[in-house]
């Protein structure tokens, strides 16, 4: 014998709502395709002054990976590993670096009114990124030692990151009216419930309405 489940709250449905809904997987395949597969970023300024070398650097993102904070608010931490070129040029000449990349953001969702879900992403401090960086030559490996390269370059991908993560695209996509998406999904939700003609309105083998029972009960 089934036990019914016990009631909940519109609180607690909807809690579950979006937890259930934007699941890790979802949330980290929504920001690959927010942020694309590639960026070129640059040419920057670097340097004492921003202006003893100009930076320019092609990123390519590797997929992303979502992990749920315990917390009261729904709260990832997402990764973004991007592997980096990044193209120096000192006036006098130029170097190339490669670089693997782990950029961590904040994600906290929250909710506004009426019914909108929106995701807050937190930019890291430069010291939170994470950077493996190689260079082909001796004067490349110098500079870089040298000039504090290493920092420059996660201060020059966190602030390309936030200046992505400004976008008017972007802004789209955190910013989820539900009503609206609710309307615009409406017929293919109903789809799945609704009846789509007569025959779907017949009365199944062994199944009866209250009405066709009440018919079929033997007189007094």
């Amino acid at each position: 014998m089934s036990v019914a489940a016990a009631p909940m709250t519109y609180g607690d449905f909807g809690d579950n709502f979006i937890r259930m809904v934007l699941h890790p997987r979802r949330v980290a395949e929504s920001v690959d395709r927010v942020l694309g597969e590639q960026l070129v970023l640059g040419p920057m300024g670097a340097g004492p002054g921003r202006r003893v070398a100009k930076i320019t650097a092609f990123a390519e993102f590797a997929p992303t990976t979502a992990t749920l904070v315990p917390g009261e608010l729904l709260t990832y931490r997402v990764e973004l590993p991007v592997r980096v070129t990044f193209d120096l040029d000192l006036a006098v000449d130029s170097h190339r670096f490669e670089a693997d990349v782990l950029v961590p953001l904040e994600l906290i969702v929250v909710v506004e009114p009426p019914l909108t879900i929106v995701w807050q992403f937190t930019p890291p401090d430069p010291q939170q990124v994470r950077m493996t960086m190689a260079t082909g030559t001796r004067r490349g490996a110098l500079i870089q030692r040298v000039a504090g390269l290493d920092e420059e370059l996660r201060q020059f991908l966190v602030k390309i990151v936030s200046r992505e993560l400004s976008k008017p695209h972007v802004h789209r996509a955190t910013h989820l009216d539900m009503s609206a998406l609710i309307d615009g999904a409406w017929p293919a939700l109903a789809a799945q419930f609704l009846p789509h003609g007569p025959e779907d309105r017949l009365f199944e083998p062994g199944w009866s309405s209250p009405a066709g029972r009440a018919k079929s009960r033997p007189g007094p």
